[in-house]
């Protein structure tokens, strides 16, 4: 605009300096993950619930119901019957580590989760690796792949799986006309 005389006005207006005073932060788009990045996080994704998915939650389930067992009757707290939980023995509790049932203190630091891995923190890993296998092979956004059931996954007829979203939402007439996104038998 003309009346501003250009921008000799705000020659001093140091608007860095004044957005660090204030606390200001940048709004940066997130960095692309590099390739050979993503193509680790898929390829230790799937290693990952091939290897130790089913004996995770076989080893969650036994735990589980010695877990409800040592709390019947009783008002104490889960803390201490944890700690009496026996980890089974098989080759994902040795290959992880595992050495506990419950969670570290959130003040533990990581290199004594890894010391003391526990039960909850591997099944955190295996739903970590679940979502992002979901995610790469059905194409889906994370809230889509939160509100996923057992429901949602189907035999394709031409063989394999489909993965089909919203079926909370359909009546059983409308899931009969749902198309499904054809998905590896890991998802």
């Amino acid at each position: 605009l003309r009346e501003l005389n250009g921008f000799i006005w705000a020659h001093d207006f140091k608007s860095k300096k004044i957005a660090a005073e204030l606390g200001a932060q940048s709004k940066g788009r997130t960095k692309t993950i590099p390739v050979d990045t993503a193509l680790e996080y898929i390829h230790h994704s799937v290693r990952f619930i091939l290897e130790h998915g089913k004996e995770l939650i076989l080893t969650k389930n036994f735990c589980d119901k010695q877990l409800l067992q040592l709390f019947e009757g009783t008002s104490g707290r889960k803390d201490y019957y944890c700690q009496k939980i026996k980890i089974p023995s098989n080759a994902t509790v040795k290959a992880l580590n595992i050495k506990r049932y419950n969670r570290n203190p959130y003040s533990a630091s990581m290199s004594q989760i890894r010391i003391n891995f526990s039960v909850e923190e591997a099944i955190d890993c295996l739903v970590a690796a679940c979502y992002i296998v979901i995610g790469i092979f059905a194409c889906r956004r994370i809230d889509e792949v939160l509100s996923l059931t057992t429901e949602c996954i189907r035999p394709a007829l031409d063989g394999g799986w489909e993965l089909v979203f919203g079926l909370e939402k359909a009546s059983p007439s409308e899931r009969l006309a749902l198309i499904g996104r054809p998905v590896p038998e890991i998802v």
